[in-house]
């Protein structure tokens, strides 16, 4: 079993601030925390719905044991920042990421030769791993996703008092062309 938290996102490397408020036709600043909560919002959905990495984030993926290639959600990936893992006696270690080789396209963690993943405590998230990706599109895609996350916007800030979430449909329909459904 896998489980993965978001520990930072980057909205604005896709749409900052005073963009979404230009886009809003929004002045001043009464409003910006707001903007910026549904912004986030609005990131985050489009990130989950197609399962993958839309902004630059920082992510923490944790599972029950390793595997001999650990496949990170979210691919692209930037980087492995860390690897973690509880041993037998039940202290957190930390492994040696020289050991390992990184796919990055894939997001892939493979052991190199001749290496092999230390014993681990037979419990639940005994795996910790820390990582960055950056959302890669085409220019095409990028400019997809940029109209779903501004319909997103739109829609939830003129109406953020109706509780039907009409504004999924038209999103969802940007979207689903690009969507990743992961097989486990």
């Amino acid at each position: 079993m896998k489980s993965l938290v978001t520990v930072s996102r980057d909205s604005d490397s896709l749409l900052t601030l005073d963009e979404a408020k230009k886009w809003l036709r929004v002045e001043g600043t009464e409003e910006d925390a707001l903007i910026a909560a549904i912004m986030k919002g609005a990131v985050s959905y489009a990130e989950n719905y197609l399962n993958k990495t839309v902004g630059n984030n920082t992510y923490h993926m944790a599972m029950d044991s390793f595997e001999s290639a650990i496949q990170l959600l979210r691919p692209p990936v930037n980087e492995v920042t860390k690897i973690e893992y509880v041993d037998t006696e039940g202290v957190l270690q930390e492994f040696d990421l020289l050991l390992t080789k990184l796919d990055k396209d894939s997001g892939k963690i493979y052991l190199n030769a001749g290496e092999s993943w230390p014993d681990i405590a037979n419990e639940p998230f005994a795996v910790h791993i820390y990582y960055t990706c950056t959302g890669m599109f085409a220019a095409s895609e990028a400019d997809d996703v940029l109209d779903a996350i501004k319909l997103t916007l739109t829609y939830r800030y003129d109406y953020r008092d109706d509780p039907n979430q009409r504004w999924r449909k038209a999103s969802d329909n940007i979207l689903t062309p690009l969507r990743i459904i992961p097989f486990e």
